[in-house]
């Protein structure tokens, strides 16, 4: 009778092992919801698009204020921050345009502003649309 207790003991043990070794399905669900979930909440920045893209040498940080404004910063040389000026005017940016050293701004025909400064090598642009 011991014996049939230990080995029943014995395969619930290694029933328990098994499914516990089995893959993870619902991982996989909270994955696939997440991957989803990243989907279906990315925002159309239609700030960003208004705007040239330019290849600078160092990574830029943005950030997109829904509805309201675009903001770039990044670090640049003189020469980085002449060329994008240029290829803002060259993209339309060329109404009510001020320039002046480390600053820049103008408004396109689509009514989109940007301001851009350039403060100790940090390159700040801010875009927003004109109502």
């Amino acid at each position: 009778m011991i014996k049939r207790i230990a080995a029943s003991i014995c395969v619930f043990a290694f029933l328990l092992g098994l499914s516990a070794c089995s893959p993870n399905r619902v991982g996989e669900e909270i994955t696939q919801t997440a991957e989803t979930t990243v989907k279906e909440t990315r925002i159309y920045n239609h700030f960003k698009d208004a705007v040239p893209e330019f290849k600078f040498k160092n990574t830029p940080t943005e950030e997109y204020n829904e509805g309201i404004s675009y903001v770039l910063r990044v670090e640049a040389s003189e020469k980085e921050v002449e060329k994008y000026i240029k290829a803002l005017q060259k993209a339309g940016f060329t109404e009510s345009s001020v320039q002046a050293e480390k600053y820049f701004a103008a408004r396109n025909s689509e009514g989109y502003h940007v301001e851009l400064t350039n403060i100790d090598g940090i390159l700040t642009l801010y875009v927003r649309k004109m109502s």
